[in-house]
């Protein structure tokens, strides 16, 4: 269907869109090479059209998630850093931030975790984070608990719960806690929240659905 209408479409901003969602689809289905290559060429068309620059963003980040998932770490994070530069453009601050919170976690990846909390301090000065705003919690979680202090990381684990998130949110929490149980020794409570976990991606079919952020808790 993607390969028919990119024949016939003669709008540049109908084509940089079907190229990005081409190139989120592939690589969904584990083709991350064919993905990189249809996202390069997104990024390439959106930043021609002055009405395609939220969607220039957007493939950004998708090309820098590709570029992890092939360990090209430079790469990616130049990808995010140019996203949230073009975002910054737009009336949309939440994809400022989820540029941001995606190069944290690929930092996080790298243990660069200087440049870790200076992109999460960055995200925080973010004034609508949006959907996202879970998703720096949970890896401002990740960042204490990698740094010996699974406490605080329990503790921001708990407030995302608290506020009753959703998908991929939930999950990543419920996994988070099992982690961090894990680290204090509390077997029987970290085996409860890997086992709510294992429901909440069974239950959601999270295995079909895009992700947003980089699945740091997966590594």
């Amino acid at each position: 269907m993607f390969d028919r209408a990119l024949i016939i479409t003669e709008s540049p901003y109908l084509k940089q869109t079907l190229l990005g969602n081409k190139g989120v689809s592939t690589g969904e289905l584990g083709e991350r090479i064919t993905s990189g290559i249809y996202l390069k060429q997104a990024v390439e068309t959106a930043s021609h059209i002055k009405d395609a620059k939220a969607d220039h963003a957007l493939w950004l980040v998708n090309l820098g998630h590709q570029q992890v998932s092939q360990m090209e770490y430079a790469d990616a994070e130049q990808s995010f850093r140019k996203g949230s530069e073009i975002a910054k453009g737009t009336r949309r601050s939440d994809l400022v931030g989820l540029c941001l919170i995606n190069s944290a976690g690929a930092a996080m990846i790298q243990g660069d975790l200087v440049h870790t909390r200076e992109q999460i301090a960055a995200a925080e000065q973010v004034a609508n984070l949006g959907e996202w705003k879970p998703f720096l919690l949970l890896t401002k979680a990740w960042l204490m608990r990698l740094e010996g202090n699974a406490k605080e990381s329990e503790k921001i684990l708990n407030d995302v719960m608290t506020a009753n998130p959703q998908g991929r949110a939930k999950w990543l929490a419920e996994a988070g806690l099992g982690q961090t149980f894990a680290a204090e020794k509390r077997t029987a409570d970290a085996d409860r929240m890997f086992q709510k976990a294992i429901a909440t991606s069974a239950d959601q079919e999270l295995w079909r659905k895009p992700a947003s952020c980089i699945r740091w808790e997966a590594r």
